[in-house]
């Protein structure tokens, strides 16, 4: 199991690398993922927003920024 961070260095959500198991904690509500190898979700708590991304059966790849400058790379 490993922690995720965004930019600002708060934990997004933990994962199991091996499973491909996601949890994602938000105030009382807990939310359970499993994800496939190439697919992404993305997460968002107030102005910050973090895309996981399993890359291969055993890693996961995190971006992470600020929703205006999210909105910036949607755009263009």
């Amino acid at each position: 199991m490993k922690n995720y961070y965004d930019y600002q260095g708060h934990i997004v959500c933990k994962a199991d690398e091996r499973t491909g198991n996601v949890y994602v904690k938000y105030k009382d509500s807990m939310t359970t993922v499993h994800m496939p190898v190439n697919t992404s979700i993305k997460i968002q708590r107030k102005d910050t927003i973090t895309i996981l991304t399993r890359t291969t059966e055993n890693s996961f790849a995190t971006v992470s920024n600020h929703y205006n400058s999210y909105l910036r790379y949607v755009k263009a």
